[in-house]
């Protein structure tokens, strides 16, 4: 056999880790110690001291690499549906399985390199049953240092792999140095190593048996259980078989196995192997440059306890214990969980993919209610946070309390929530209790109960069965606010006949169809109150009415009044309890029935007046309620201080004035004087009571006022009298004068008083003033003039009716008061 040392002058062969990275580039970088220190043995065998390895950077990669690259960190940062983990799990095995055919590792390269190294190992790619010698020209597959699966002697290696066909390995296998048929990883690399091609010296000494039909059982590792955080499962301590070197073509890679754990295997001869490489086990590199065991476990259920809590323990065990036949035969627990949004417990189990989608493609929710054994797949659970329980009564127990049970627990089934619980729930919108059913499944539905399903995003805490107890039940406890009566009769379909009041009429009505009954009308207010009788109604309800008027307008029934008397305050009377217009006796004095309750009646007008109209004149209430009645012929005073006779009788006295009273006073008088000679409020506080006595009697007082225009007085005469010095006063203050001299000095004392009196005994008809032989200046004309009417002869100037004109008694007396002017220039020309 030809073997090739490696020179110090020459650069490592290429390494391959995710990808080639080219010899030069590997030659640039340092080495690194990779896996742990050989022992002492393969010291003495001129082993190398240290296995190395060169790290690739990225930039190192080809493209296409760093894309795979970029690709899986984004699938990592991704969070994945739970089923698609067993899809990630095959696609993982099968890259780790091919990674097995990688170039050689640093640590097989750098034994590769001495021309001691004599490790065996099985040729699994090629398909001939045989081990081969590590050598430079035909190095080990990298997984088999990974993995720890080289022997240090060739009876050891066949042992261990091929037992089966032992002889044939061992008779082959001896001094195996030539290239390998088939797809084997065999580095081409001339710079490298020399491979003899030679033929081997002798052929077999037999043909080679059978395939087994089983695996062989004698492979390294413990076949305990350790977590592959990657994955997201847990995996077996064996080692990974690439797909095409597993000894039975037609079978599929175990996918079960995730590689050896331990960082260092003893195989049944006792020898001790290292572990060269990672194996997808977690555990931190310990001190002395080697791997540290992951926690190992006996069970895939107990890994998947201790390493994945936070996962489902149904899918990580499914997941894990899947060996690459077929899709993981996982379809969730079947036990329940909550789903909040639709007030329901679901199974955990995989709906059913639609129509249109990929039907190999898990699916972890749908928008369809399919079930598994009469429940509803919800979706496989992924996470251990989300509680499970063994059925949906426990499940609505736990996380659905609030919620009725058999609300809970019919969702929970296939078709429940279409179909309903045909049970009664509380609608406070209505004041009435609903059928939780589909109305088109129950003739119930039709003959006066309501059916309507409730919304999935609708609840209540309790349900009531379909029945009279229940009814009643459901709207004493749930509707407390709404009317016993009124419940039970809605929800039924039925009326209660009760009777109810309607403010706004000022009636009770009946609850009953409208054109049943006279008072009939169907109740819609679900808070108001039932009565037995129209009565009852309207006592409780109506109570400021009269009640027998408040029973006969509900019952629309004829009502003729009582026939007593009751204070009509508009009016202020005393009216009787009857139709007004009416034929009943004395139906003049009918005003109307009393449709206040709080109206007191009374036997006759005299009673109530006396008891309930004191305030005012006894005479004038009984004779106001009196229909027939004309008036008291008593005098009463009114604002404008005189005295009217209240009476609507035909004539009217002569001088008086006659009118009905309008409004109430409370004291009537027999004779004028006595009216005006009182104190009573009606009459302005300052009236002159002559002037009251002779305007209500029409008398006159003779005296003399001062007349409405101001500008002279007059005699107040008796009514009837037409003297021009004759006038009505209007003002009830009015101050009289026995004479009209007197009368100007008084009321116009700026006037010449005698001339004001004649003016006033004349009417005021300034012609008829007899003039004087007497002179006074006219300032204005600066000339003396005669008393006399202006234009009655050439001199005149006018009667001189201000007391501040001087009259003299001739021309030389009045001109000395315009001595300024010459005398013949002082009387006024004609």
């Amino acid at each position: 056999m030809k073997t090739r040392t490696s020179s110090s002058s020459r650069a490592l062969p290429a390494l391959a880790v995710g990808g080639a990275i080219c010899a030069s580039a590997a030659a640039s970088r340092p080495p690194r110690t990779w896996g742990r220190q050989p022992s002492q043995s393969q010291r003495a065998q001129g082993r190398p001291e240290t296995m190395t390895s060169f790290a690739p950077r990225r930039d190192d990669l080809p493209q296409q690499q760093q894309q795979q690259q970029q690709r899986r960190r984004q699938q990592r940062q991704t969070p994945r549906n739970p089923l698609e983990r067993t899809t990630l799990h095959r696609r993982l095995h099968r890259r780790r399985a091919q990674r097995v055919g990688d170039p050689t590792p640093p640590s097989a390269a750098a034994s590769s390199s001495s021309s001691s190294s004599s490790w065996w190992y099985p040729n699994w790619s090629g398909g001939t049953n045989v081990c081969l010698l590590d050598t430079p020209g035909r190095p080990m597959p990298s997984y088999m240092s990974q993995q720890n699966l080289m022997k240090e002697t060739m009876d050891s290696c066949c042992d261990g792999y091929y037992w089966w066909d032992l002889e044939h390995c061992t008779d082959n296998s001896a001094g195996e140095d030539a290239a390998v048929d088939g797809d084997g990883p065999l580095v081409a690399n001339d710079a490298a190593a020399e491979v003899d091609t030679s033929s081997p010296t002798s052929p077999p000494t037999s043909p080679p048996t059978s395939p087994p039909s089983s695996s062989p059982t004698s492979l390294p590792g413990s076949k305990e259980w350790y977590a592959d955080y990657e994955g997201f499962r847990c995996v077996q301590d064996c080692p990974i078989i690439p797909e095409s070197s597993s000894p039975n073509s037609s079978a599929h890679p175990d996918l079960r196995c995730g590689g050896l754990a331990s960082p260092s295997v003893t195989v049944a001869n006792g020898t001790s192997f290292v572990a060269l490489g990672g194996t997808g086990a977690s555990g931190a590199a310990s001190s002395d440059g080697g791997g540290t065991t992951p926690a190992l476990h006996p069970t895939a259920e107990e890994c998947c306890r201790s390493q994945f809590s936070y996962l489902a323990l149904g899918l990580c065990v499914a997941s894990s214990e899947h060996d690459g036949e077929g899709d993981v035969d996982y379809s969730g627990s079947g036990e329940y969980y909550v789903d909040y949004e639709n007030g329901r417990c679901v199974q955990d189990c995989a709906p059913p993919a639609s129509d249109d989608a990929d039907p190999s493609a898990p699916s972890s929710s749908s928008s369809s209610d399919p079930s598994s054994a009469g429940g509803i797949c919800g979706g496989i659970v992924a996470e251990s946070s989300t509680a499970l329980y063994a059925n949906a009564t426990a499940c609505c127990s736990a996380r659905l309390s609030y919620m009725d049970p058999f609300l809970c627990e019919t969702r929970s089934e296939a078709g429940g929530a279409e179909e309903g619980t045909f049970r009664l729930y509380p609608r406070a919108s209505s004041g009435t209790c609903v059928i939780d059913y589909d109305p088109s499944h129950a003739i119930i539905c039709s003959i006066g109960y309501t059916c309507d399903l409730l919304s999935p995003k609708s609840w209540v805490s309790k349900l009531y069965p379909v029945s009279p107890s229940g009814v009643e039940e459901c709207c004493r406890v749930d509707l407390s606010h709404v009317n016993p009566s009124y419940c039970r009769a809605k929800t039924m379909g039925i009326v209660s006949r009760k009777w109810f009041v309607n403010y706004a009429e000022g009636v009770c009505h009946q609850d009953c169809e409208v054109g049943t009954g006279p008072s009939c009308a169907l109740n819609a207010d679900p808070a108001v109150t039932y009565y037995d009788t129209p009565q009852e109604c309207c006592s409780s309800k109506l109570g400021y009415r009269s009640q027998p008027l408040c029973v006969a307008d509900s019952t629309h029934a004829v009502y003729e009044g009582t026939g007593r008397y009751y204070v009509d305050y508009r009016n202020s009377r005393c009216a009787r309890d009857c139709p007004a217009g009416g034929n009943a006796t004395n139906a003049a004095d009918c005003a109307g029935v009393a449709e206040d309750s709080n109206a007191v009646l009374h036997d006759d007008a005299a009673g109530c007046c006396a008891t309930s109209m004191s305030y005012m004149s006894q005479e004038l209430c009984e004779d106001r309620s009196n229909g027939t009645a004309t008036g008291t012929g008593m005098y009463y005073p009114i604002s404008a201080g005189i005295c009217v006779k209240d009476t609507s009788a035909t004539p009217c006295p002569s001088g008086e004035t006659c009118q009905r009273v309008d409004g109430w006073v409370s004291t009537l008088y027999d004779a004028i004087a006595e009216c005006c000679d009182s104190d009573d409020y009606a009459l302005p506080s300052n009236v002159n009571p002559k002037y009251c006595r002779a305007v209500s009697d029409g008398t006159g007082t003779d005296g003399w006022f001062l007349h409405p225009d101001g500008d002279r007085c007059a005699k107040h005469c008796a009514s009837g009298d037409e003297g021009v010095e004759c006038a009505a006063p209007s003002d009830p203050t009015t101050s009289y004068h026995p004479t009209a001299q007197g009368c100007c000095l008084v009321e116009l004392g700026h006037l010449n008083s005698r001339t004001c009196a004649e003016f006033s005994e004349k009417g005021g008809i300034l012609e008829d003033l007899a003039e004087t032989a007497e002179y006074y200046v006219d300032w204005i004309r600066q000339a003396c003039v005669r008393n006399c009417p202006e234009g009655s002869a050439g001199e005149c100037g006018g009667i001189a009716a201000g007391k501040w004109v001087v009259l003299h008694p001739n021309i030389t007396s009045c001109c000395e008061d315009l001595h300024y002017i010459d005398e013949t220039d002082c009387l006024v020309k004609p």
